[in-house]
């Protein structure tokens, strides 16, 4: 989710996740959570935010152009810096991978295009990849820029599956 809040110190905004509280005071941000995911990330475009993970554990202060990136396994919160056009591209339907697992791209591809896409292949699945993609094209012509550059085999099934080998 991408938030712009105006600023308020008197009535801060609050976004809670359920690996972390967020507190907000005028600023611009995108929180990415999906449950199965193993992490959270709170990015920064403008502003500031207090990124916390409850029960006394660490808390961490946003500035532009940082993330704070929480593994939901181990529970632990890290800063890193982002870059805006990878992180935020999304907005104006500018997807970027960078160095992502062919699966990680797969599950958001099937949440974008609401399709079912399978990797035949486990050695398949856990090769990295960077790739660029406009959203607005279909989903068969990202498949066939993956055949084009990365001979990436797919096909869809009768039962409208997506499958790639």
């Amino acid at each position: 989710a991408y938030l712009e809040v105006k600023s308020d110190e008197k009535h801060p905004f609050f976004v809670v996740t359920d690996q972390a509280s967020i507190t907000v005071i005028g600023t611009s941000f995108n929180v990415r959570g999906y449950h199965g995911e193993e992490r959270c990330e709170v990015a920064l475009r403008t502003g500031k935010v207090l990124v916390d993970r409850g029960n006394g554990q660490k808390k961490v202060i946003l500035t532009p152009g940082k993330s704070a990136l929480l593994d939901k396994t181990r529970g632990k919160l890290a800063v890193e810096k982002h870059n805006p056009t990878v992180v935020f591209g999304w907005i104006h339907d500018d997807y970027i991978f960078q160095n992502k697992t062919l699966q990680e791209i797969c599950n958001e591809l099937s949440r974008l295009y609401r399709e079912k896409i399978i990797i035949d292949s486990p050695q398949l699945a856990g090769k990295r990849f960077y790739v660029r993609f406009d959203r607005k094209k279909p989903l068969s012509s990202l498949l066939a820029y993956l055949y084009d550059t990365e001979s990436l085999n797919y096909y869809r099934a009768s039962n409208n599956e997506w499958h790639i080998h």
